[in-house]
């Protein structure tokens, strides 16, 4: 854009995430909306309970005969704001995390048996579903002891029937980070066993699924063995 005699570069807008971030960063809320928006579709078909609810049913006197008490199970989902390690006395790593949906936030803990099999998961900004129990115990605030969590589907992915849009099968293959260097392995695997079927892949430290672009592969159990030697049985899924 030349204006004046000068030129201004011509910069991409923000994205809505990117958008969002950076409103959290300068002024610790958001003004354009909520992170959770992208996961919405979701969100209202695995009909949790909110946050709001549990946080406001435990703020009165009554708490402990209602729906909301300590020990219940309720299952939420929003996006983690902020998140803590500490290593234990038995040298174990266990997290604090935040949750947050549009209308409020609760603390998480996450002892270290199921943050051993989560931690890729729980990463900071990453859209979760979580389960758990409530405590109240030493006259704090509401908090869950989290038992179990798997990532929220963006609505761009999200069909009405709880997966991933298209009912085809996929390959999908689990990475800590899209800087893992065995992606590279993954594209050359894809390059020699070319076929039919879509590899996704998802990225632990966003909990976001993309689609190899360009790169559909054969469904063979010779191409899933090598997938799973290369990134472990339990990170490699065919449905």
């Amino acid at each position: 854009i030349d204006s004046g005699g000068y030129t201004y570069p011509d910069i991409p807008e923000f994205s809505i995430r990117d958008l969002l971030v950076l409103e959290r960063e300068s002024s610790g809320m958001y003004f354009s909306g909520h992170m959770i928006d992208s996961f919405s579709r979701h969100v209202e078909d695995l009909r949790l309970d909110k946050i709001s609810d549990i946080l406001e049913s435990l703020s009165d006197e009554s708490a402990e005969i209602g729906r909301y008490r300590d020990r219940a199970e309720v299952s939420v989902a929003g996006i983690i704001i902020a998140k803590r390690t500490k290593i234990t006395k038995n040298g174990d790593t266990m997290a604090f995390i935040t949750l947050e949906d549009r209308y409020a936030a609760i603390d998480v803990i996450v002892f270290a048996r199921q943050y051993r099999e989560l931690s890729d998961l729980l990463s900071q900004e990453a859209a979760v579903s979580i389960k758990g129990n409530i405590s109240t115990e030493d006259g704090e605030a509401p908090r869950i002891i989290l038992s179990a969590a798997t990532p929220l589907i963006p609505n761009s992915d999200y069909s009405p029937t709880g997966t991933l849009v298209n009912s085809e099968k996929r390959i999908y293959v689990k990475l800590k980070s899209l800087s893992d260097e065995r992606i590279n392995t993954l594209f050359r695997i894809a390059a020699l066993n070319r076929g039919d079927t879509k590899v996704v892949i998802y990225d632990g430290s966003t909990g976001k699924y993309s689609v190899m672009k360009g790169a559909s592969v054969e469904a063979s159990e010779r191409v899933l063995s090598r997938l799973r030697s290369v990134f472990s049985t339990e990170n490699v899924v065919f449905r």
